[in-house]
């Protein structure tokens, strides 16, 4: 008879540990998802680089105007790349290398522009580095 009722409690600890365990994956198909921070939610994430950076360059007749990177086959944004070279204060060590891939021989000076906001215009903007070839 004591054999029986351990075996009994111990089915029944069992049951109620799998059905805890079980509760939370049931309830995630009905009631996790119309809750932000349910189980599996994303952290909520704000945009931490906000500033905005442009390479510009001013040819021969002194006339400033912004480089497409497409003109090299970069179709992607490379502001990472502009970030990164920005932070480790090797913003002109990144013109360099923009002037040597660059076909235009008519340039007389690069200039990276930081812009705080994207809808900042140029004029009111914060040249950066300047790199004359």
């Amino acid at each position: 008879m004591r054999q029986f009722k351990n075996l009994r409690l111990k089915k029944m600890v069992i049951m109620v540990f799998m059905t805890l365990f079980l509760a939370p994956f049931i309830l995630i198909s009905d009631f996790f998802p119309f809750s932000r921070f349910g189980m599996f939610a994303e952290p909520i994430k704000r945009k931490i680089q906000s500033e905005t950076f442009l390479v510009r360059y001013i040819d021969s007749n002194n006339n400033p105007k912004t480089w497409n990177f497409k003109s090299v086959g970069l179709y992607t944004s490379p502001e990472y790349l502009i970030r990164n070279y920005y932070y480790k204060k090797e913003s002109v060590l990144f013109l360099k290398k923009i002037n040597s891939i660059s076909t235009d021989e008519t340039i007389k000076e690069w200039q990276l522009i930081k812009l705080s906001s994207p809808s900042q215009t140029i004029n009111d903007s914060l040249i950066v580095a300047r790199y004359q070839p």
